[in-house]
């Protein structure tokens, strides 16, 4: 049986955020959307979905969250950034996807027209 895959737009006030755990390999991380197909069941990530009012059992594969202006809260963050103390040179290392795997849209969407896009 086909997985019936939802796709939702939702905006974002920042995408980038700070890694405070020495033991990560990295100082910042971004995540451009919320859920993974995938779905392993001892992903740290599902619990994320809770702090949406969603369950973290099948929804958080089945249910994914793109964040539609991620490159702008980007921009607004960096450019906030380069105006703080330090400038962009706080930055560091950025890593891509550490609360999914960033290739996991096994067939992302190419449009989301109104709201939801479904498969």
């Amino acid at each position: 049986m086909k997985r019936r895959i939802e796709y939702d737009r939702i905006t974002t006030k920042q995408i980038l955020n700070r890694v405070t755990t020495p033991s990560m390999p990295f100082e910042w991380s971004i995540n451009p959307y919320r859920g993974c197909q995938h779905g392993c069941s001892f992903c740290y990530a599902r619990a994320f979905h809770s702090f949406l009012g969603m369950d973290y059992d099948d929804t958080f594969q089945n249910h994914i969250l793109i964040k539609e202006n991620a490159a702008a809260s980007l921009e607004a963050q960096l450019a906030k950034m380069a105006k703080s103390k330090g400038g962009l040179k706080q930055i560091g290392r950025i890593a891509i996807g550490t609360a999914t795997i960033p290739t996991s849209l096994r067939k992302p969407p190419r449009s989301l027209p109104g709201s939801v896009s479904k498969y």
